[in-house]
């Protein structure tokens, strides 16, 4: 999940639609289920981006075989991708035990309930109670500049994280506190094998620098910088023999 940033997914009702003596059922019952869906379902990227929530009802069959087939969504379609990641959510569920009916294994239908449910990323709400300036009189600056900013971070990367890659071009913001620390930080934009959070976790680890000022006040100031890495492996020539 990328960064599967905080999101709620679950299953909140399994209902019996059609008339049968024991309804079907998924295989080890309903806490498998649950391990299944937390496993698989995601949230898709569309809604996700336009911070919308939905409830997600949808009719299926259960065949003699116990195979999962949509029959119809309740609702109109929401045009945020919802529709189509329970489509796929449901067209790969394992089989599952068959109804029964007058003793006789038998097809079945029921109505599945998805809640997928927005909150706002974590380092959105702490960013939103750090108070910060966009800018001030004096800038903060690291010694050594940009130039030490991507070295440490390839360092980072590569020694404390054990990450293999070749170039990683990013665009990051950050907040530089009055002490001189980054304080929080975020990946706008990046092209690359290193995931965001982890690139993310490298920046917080930046080494403290000069803290931007006004009226010779230190303060927290936001900044943004792009910075390419490369792995030392990535400098290295390769010679044929």
């Amino acid at each position: 999940m990328r960064l599967l940033w905080v999101l709620i997914l679950s299953l909140l009702v399994i209902s019996g639609y059609s008339q049968v003596d024991i309804p079907a059922s998924f295989p080890n019952g309903d806490v498998a289920y649950d391990a299944y869906l937390q496993a698989n379902l995601k949230f898709p990227d569309l809604a996700f981006k336009a911070k919308q929530s939905a409830e997600i009802r949808v009719l299926v069959s259960i065949d003699t075989f116990g195979k999962v087939a949509i029959e119809s969504f309740i609702f109109p379609n929401t045009g945020l991708g919802f529709e189509e990641e329970v489509t796929r959510f449901i067209d790969n569920m394992p089989l599952w035990n068959p109804a029964y009916r007058d003793g006789e294994i038998s097809t079945a239908q029921t109505i599945l309930i998805y809640n997928f449910t927005y909150e706002p990323p974590k380092e959105e709400t702490q960013k939103k109670q750090i108070p910060f300036y966009k800018d001030c009189e004096v800038l903060p600056t690291f010694i050594g500049g940009k130039d030490s900013v991507e070295t440490f971070l390839e360092s980072v990367l590569t020694d404390s994280f054990n990450q293999s890659f070749d170039t990683i071009t990013a665009e990051i913001q950050f907040i530089i506190g009055a002490k001189g620390k980054v304080i929080f930080a975020e990946v706008l934009t990046h092209s690359g094998d290193v995931e965001q959070r982890t690139l993310v976790a490298a920046i917080k680890m930046l080494p403290n620098c000069t803290a931007g000022t006004i009226n010779n006040k230190p303060v927290n100031v936001q900044r943004k910088m792009i910075v390419t890495l490369y792995s030392d492996d990535a400098d290295l020539d390769v010679v044929d023999n």
